[in-house]
């Protein structure tokens, strides 16, 4: 994976949100050959995340580029209590590069999507 440039966009740096960009920005990082860019949702355009392949994590509530994307009807939210919703697809900041949404319904839901993206998805696009 080390030949992609990932950026990592969340949406509250507190409680379980952290922890969940903690865990994808660790469990990343044996894959990258360099630290993991994290980017408050609150500071970011989309300009800036064109050049990346973008990685947005949190809830609809807490990130607005996560709320967008939903508005867009880019993936459809979880709604149910720890839920969560993971969608890899292109992204729409850039055509070429791709796009990871890992949106949970609450704090815990985006734990339960952060660690089920590193155990399920990791290894086989590892492959």
């Amino acid at each position: 994976m080390n030949e992609y440039k990932f950026k990592l966009v969340y949406g509250r740096f507190s409680g379980f949100e952290k922890k969940a960009t903690e865990l994808i920005s660790e469990g990343l990082s044996e894959y990258l050959d360099y630290p993991l860019p994290v980017i408050d949702a609150k500071d970011v355009k989309d300009e800036d995340l064109k050049d990346f392949n973008v990685i947005v994590v949190g809830t609809e509530k807490n990130n607005r580029v996560l709320k967008s994307l939903l508005e867009k009807g880019i993936y459809e939210y979880n709604k149910t209590a720890e839920g969560y919703s993971i969608k890899v697809t292109k992204s729409v900041f850039n055509p070429d590069a791709q796009m990871i949404i890992i949106s949970g319904a609450d704090e815990s839901g985006v734990v339960y999507g952060a660690v089920d993206f590193l155990s399920y998805y990791i290894p086989y696009a590892e492959n």
